[in-house]
């Protein structure tokens, strides 16, 4: 049976863009699945599931149209439920998620 992963919500603490908006796109096991436009103290409601078999590896990206992306971190889930945190590049982000299945 596959587990689920659902990401619940993603709050901006610190943005890593000094002048505009960041511009997150949330990845899973390498495909994109969510994406929205953040400033500091912003928190969005994702609401996104997704499955998988054993693992599932959350990537969070700062889209760049000038420079190269930003990988803002990147973690390995297997069961439970928390909140993920994501501090490079003098960003910080925060992501509550749980996992149901077996």
């Amino acid at each position: 049976m596959a587990k689920k992963l659902h990401i619940k919500t993603l709050k901006c603490v610190e943005q890593e863009d000094l002048t505009l908006d960041d511009r997150i796109v949330v990845y899973v096991n390498g495909d994109p699945v969510n994406g929205a436009a953040f400033d500091d103290g912003q928190s969005r409601y994702l609401d996104t599931v997704v499955s998988f078999s054993s693992e599932a590896v959350v990537k969070l990206v700062e889209v760049d149209d000038v420079d190269a992306d930003d990988v803002l971190g990147v973690h390995t889930v297997r069961s439970g439920s928390g909140v993920l945190e994501f501090t490079r590049d003098d960003a910080h982000y925060q992501m509550s998620y749980a996992i149901s299945g077996d």
